[in-house]
């Protein structure tokens, strides 16, 4: 790319880069005054291109400009966590936009990587009335938050377990109504004030 360009009174110039097909990589620009044929001007600059399907983490696997929060009636609730920011005992993820995502599942027994073990517990889950109102706004979607291999797991008791909610385009929601219906889903925790 080639980009001819004036300097003003000040002597400098400013200018917008934009790499609109990045999937969030540093780039090295180089910059040199016209006619310059020994190139004693050149001057390399580092330029990162972020995407909103990564979050600003350095366990991110790209450059990210994804929000750590989104607030829905109020209720503002922290992005699912990368697997790498998880804490011990995490057994299931999920890939999905180039990041690996954690997963949780949609019960509290405490005998696996579930409810009890994220979010402080089923009291740190949103309701499935929050989640739901993210999908049919699509809330999730324009702000880079996984939202196609996996539901969210909701605070809302099913029969038995939680109910979970697609937060995808014409998602869904299920509460089970058995003892084995339960299964892994994003945990996105309630942000407490």
């Amino acid at each position: 790319m080639c980009l001819a360009a004036s300097r003003g009174l000040t002597g400098r110039q400013r200018f917008t880069v934009n790499q609109d097909n990045s999937v969030g990589l540093k780039t090295e620009l180089t910059a040199s005054a016209t006619g310059d044929v020994t190139q004693s001007t050149n001057t390399a600059l580092g330029v990162i291109f972020t995407v909103i399907t990564s979050p600003d983490s350095s366990y991110a696997e790209f450059w990210g400009h994804m929000p750590d929060t989104l607030t829905v009636d109020g209720v503002t609730l922290h992005r699912p966590l990368l697997m790498k920011e998880a804490p011990a005992g995490a057994t299931d993820s999920r890939k999905e936009n180039n990041e690996t995502w954690v997963s949780v599942y949609t019960k509290a027994d405490g005998t696996i990587y579930d409810m009890s073990k994220n979010c402080g517990g089923v009291a740190g889950f949103p309701a499935k009335g929050v989640l739901e109102k993210m999908r049919d706004e699509q809330i999730a979607v324009a702000n880079g938050w996984p939202t196609i291999s996996l539901p969210y797991v909701s605070s809302t008791p099913g029969t038995y377990n939680y109910c979970r909610v697609s937060l995808a385009k014409g998602g869904t929601t299920h509460c089970p109504t058995t003892n084995n219906d339960f299964t892994i889903g994003y945990a996105a925790c309630l942000v407490q004030p």
